[in-house]
């Protein structure tokens, strides 16, 4: 399995109206990519752990994408749905971080 981990901060002058078209965007190419397997959109959350200290602050956001294989994520990053929301995510992000890494998982 592969995973697409993307983490991001938005840019803070963005209004509700923009969050909220960001949001639907991603959603939406979520929806209609047929190689993901698996999405998850998220806020970071703050537990008050000692590790939390020592991490760079921002990347308040996270998506971690499930794909079968590496062909699978390239078929999305090539996708014209990933194009249309790639646009839109550079434009309303201050800071992003992506990672893409093989996994061994246990169902």
């Amino acid at each position: 399995m592969i995973v697409h981990v993307v983490l991001y901060e938005m840019r803070p002058e963005l209004d509700d109206a923009e969050r909220d078209r960001l949001q639907r965007a991603v959603l939406g190419t979520f929806e209609r990519v047929p190689s993901l397997r698996r999405w998850m959109v998220g806020r970071r959350t703050m537990l008050g752990v000692t590790y939390e200290a020592l991490m760079a602050p921002g990347f308040g956001y996270a998506a971690v994408l499930e794909f079968d294989d590496l062909n699978a994520l390239r078929s999305y990053l090539e996708h014209p749905a990933h194009a249309e929301l790639s646009a839109l995510f550079w434009s309303c992000s201050a800071r992003t971080l992506v990672f893409d890494y093989e996994i061994i998982a246990r169902a």
